[in-house]
C-alpha cells in the first residue's frame, strides 16, 4: 500500500477549451486500462467542468462525500498562471490561495489523507498558499513548476500512474514521475510533512538569528515606548521573544496538522515535529539563533 497516506477513489477534474488536448480524459481512461489489465477495482471518475464556480462546487461535494468516509486522490487538469491560479474553460480563474481554502475541509474530512495532483502550468505555485501557521489544505502535492504542453503532462502522468498502480508506492512512482523530461522547470513532489519542515526551518533560520532578532527586540521597545508601556529592558524582551520562539513549534506543528480536529495526528506525525526539535536545540547551542 501507499507509504504515508490512504486512497479509496481517483478523481480527474478537467476544464480546458474546446480545442485543447483533453489531457485529462486521456490520463483517466488510461489509468481505467491499467487497472483492468491487473483485474484490479478503484473507482476512477472523469469529471468536466466549465468554470470556476463550478469547479468550488464539485469540491463542495466531495468535501460532503469525505465526510461519508470517501477518500479521493483528486487530480486537476487545466491551465494555470502564477498570479491568477487556476483557469477554467470559460475564462475564469480560482486564485491559489482559494484552491487552499476550499482543499482544506477536504483534507480535514480524510483524517490528513488527501493527495493533489496539480495538472497545470506553473501548478507548483499553489504550494505558496501553504504555510506553517495555518492548516495544510492537503498531506501532500504534485505539479509542474513552470509551463508545460499537452505531452509532457500525459507523459509525465502515465509514468507516475503506471508505476503508483504497479506497486502502490508513490515513492518509486515519483521516481518514474521525474525521469519525464519537461522543457522548462522541473515536476515538483512532497508530502506536507516535507513542507512544513521547510517552512518552519526557513523561518528559523532568516528570522531568528541574533542579529535580526536585535533588531525586533529594539522595534518592540521603540514601539513600546510610543504606546506608553511600561519600560521593560532589553534582557526582559529578549527572554520573552526567546520564548515565544521556542514555543513556536508546538503551537505550528497543532495548527499545520489539524490536531484539534484530527487528534491522532500528533502521533502520526510526531517524527517530524522530534526532527525538527533535534535541529532547533543545533541552532540554539551554537549560539548564532534567538530560539
Amino acid at each position: 500500500m501507499p507509504v504515508g497516506f490512504k486512497f479509496s477513489k481517483i478523481v480527474v477534474i478537467e476544464s480546458l477549451e474546446p480545442d485543447d488536448v483533453k489531457t485529462g480524459l486521456q490520463i483517466s481512461d488510461f489509468i481505467k486500462v491499467e487497472l483492468a489489465k491487473t483485474h484490479q477495482t478503484l473507482p476512477v471518475d472523469y469529471i468536466t467542468c466549465w468554470s470556476a464556480i463550478e469547479f468550488t462546487e464539485l469540491l463542495n461535494q466531495i468535501a460532503i462525500d469525505a465526510t461519508q468516509g470517501v477518500t479521493p486522490i483528486i487530480h486537476i487538469e487545466c491551465h494555470g498562471d502564477p498570479t491568477d491560479g487556476l483557469e477554467f474553460e470559460n475564462g475564469s480563474t480560482l486564485s491559489w490561495e482559494d484552491l487552499a481554502g476550499k482543499l482544506k475541509p477536504i483534507n480535514i474530512a480524510t483524517k490528513f489523507n488527501l493527495l493533489v495532483l496539480v495538472s497545470a502550468c506553473f501548478g507548483a505555485y499553489f504550494t505558496q498558499m501553504i504555510k506553517a501557521h495555518k492548516p495544510s489544505p492537503c498531506w501532500g502535492v504534485i505539479a509542474p513548476t513552470d509551463s508545460v504542453v499537452p505531452y509532457e503532462i500525459r507523459s509525465g502522468f502515465h509514468a507516475f500512474y503506471l508505476k503508483f498502480l504497479e506497486t502502490w508506492d508513490l515513492g518509486f512512482a515519483i521516481t518514474s514521475l521525474r525521469k519525464v523530461p519537461i522543457n522548462t522547470g522541473q515536476w515538483f513532489a512532497k508530502p506536507a510533512e516535507s513542507l512544513f519542515d521547510e517552512v518552519v526551518m526557513n523561518y528559523l533560520e532568516s528570522w531568528c538569528t541574533k542579529s535580526k532578532s536585535y533588531m525586533r527586540v529594539a522595534e518592540l521597545k521603540a514601539e513600546m515606548r510610543s504606546m506608553g508601556t511600561p519600560h521593560q529592558g532589553m534582557t526582559v524582551i529578549k527572554k520573552n521573544l526567546r520564548q515565544l520562539n521556542s514555543n513556536l513549534l508546538e503551537k505550528y506543528f497543532s495548527i499545520y496538522f489539524s490536531c484539534d480536529e484530527i487528534p491522532e495526528n500528533a502521533v502520526r506525525f510526531t517524527s517530524v515535529k522530534e526532527s525538527l526539535n533535534s535541529r532547533i536545540q543545533t541552532l540554539r547551542s551554537s549560539g548564532k539563533f534567538l530560539v
